[in-house]
């Protein structure tokens, strides 16, 4: 069974299993309530699967989200124009991935040693600069609206996150960069032979990570009306877990950005069924926990079967 049909049938059986067990599940604030969760995993899930598609991995998009967060606040509490408050914080996520890939695309350093390593630098880099404080400000109404406001209904996040979504989707399936990330994904190697410069483009892919990331972290600061070091804590693990259940391979290649969005939503409707039925949150840990072995089981299983 494709994995896209296998995702939405458990969709469809857990909001059903949820619905039974607490009618309010159903109700128009409650979903636009999952939605608008989901957008900020959803943000940072977008630019994972991209990289994860290419044959990258980043275990660092926590250390982003914070990053953007901070450099955001900080701007503004030293009374910087909104665009160039926006500007600057993303362009720091640009710069996390710039290392990133250079470290890993050009020097030749495993993936998971380096993110791992930037993981840490960058959120000790903003404890140390912030001393672990929060960082409260009066954000310009123009920039909460980012994180706070709607537009017919539909709550800022959740527009930022789709047109995130059809961005991409359109880059991966009408442009040369899409067949290119695959081809990189597939076999380096091979794409190299055949005149695509693997390593510049694995170094864009992570680029795109970071920012991403970096833009999570601007609409989270948006939402709360503050940045805060714990901002992105394991994101990394529940980003991933949403692209690989979402039917995106381990081994680079293989993904679709609308399978990462059930991905996503599965993990926000798990977390938002749990609170409202007065379960043990222990048991959402699980669920996902066993969801991305059974994934990644079948990912393996199925890479497998084609070599042989």
């Amino acid at each position: 069974m494709n994995r896209q049909v296998f995702l939405v049938i458990a969709l469809i059986l857990l909001c059903t299993l949820i619905t039974v067990g607490q009618p309010r599940f159903l109700t128009v604030y409650n979903l636009l309530n999952v939605l608008e969760q989901a957008a900020v995993i959803g943000i940072v899930s977008a630019g994972v699967v991209m990289l994860m598609i290419g044959g990258g991995f980043d275990l660092s998009v926590g250390s982003g989200v914070v990053l953007g967060a901070y450099i955001v606040a900080t701007a503004f509490k030293n009374e910087l124009p909104t665009s160039l408050a926006i500007s600057l914080a993303l362009l720091g996520g640009a710069a996390l991935g710039v290392v990133n890939g250079i470290g890993i695309a050009h020097l030749g350093i495993p993936s998971l040693i380096m993110t791992l390593g930037t993981l840490y630098a960058i959120r000790g880099g903003v404890l140390y600069l912030s001393g672990g404080e929060t960082i409260g400000y009066r954000f310009p109404d123009v920039f909460t609206f980012i994180g706070k406001g709607d537009v017919v209904e539909l709550p800022m996040p959740v527009i930022i996150v789709a047109l995130v979504y059809i961005v991409f989707f359109v880059i991966m399936k009408k442009t040369s960069f899409g067949q290119y990330t695959i081809a990189v994904g597939t076999d380096s190697e091979t794409a190299w032979r055949a005149g695509i410069n693997a390593k510049r483009h694995l170094t864009t892919l992570y680029v795109i990570s970071g920012t991403l990331a970096a833009l999570a972290g601007i609409v989270l600061t948006a939402r709360i009306d503050a940045a805060t070091v714990r901002f992105g804590e394991n994101y990394e693990l529940q980003c991933i877990a949403a692209v690989v259940i979402g039917g995106t391979s381990l081994f680079g290649g293989r993904g679709t950005l609308p399978g990462t969005v059930l991905g996503v939503l599965f993990l926000a409707i798990v977390h938002n069924g749990i609170n409202l039925l007065g379960v043990s949150p222990f048991l959402a840990v699980f669920a996902i926990g066993a969801l991305l072995l059974f994934s990644a089981t079948i990912d393996v299983a199925a890479t497998l079967t084609k070599r042989t």
